[in-house]
């Protein structure tokens, strides 16, 4: 094996490394950013919900005074 063999065969295999290393790190970006929205959907539902609850309560403190 010569030295210009070996020195492609590693420079391959570091660059097939690096694009390895680029898919799974883009993958778990997308994860936690699919987590960061989903989290915000269910917050904005259940603040919706809250406020509707809050408001049949203030309509019907209304109709009592």
């Amino acid at each position: 094996m010569r030295w210009g063999e070996s020195l492609g065969d590693g420079a391959l295999l570091a660059v097939e490394g690096l694009a390895n290393l680029g898919a799974w790190s883009g993958a778990t970006i997308a994860a936690a950013m699919g987590k960061f929205m989903l989290g915000g959907a269910l917050a904005a539902l259940g603040l919706g919900v809250f406020l509707r609850f809050k408001r049949l309560r203030m309509k019907r403190k209304v109709k009592r005074a």
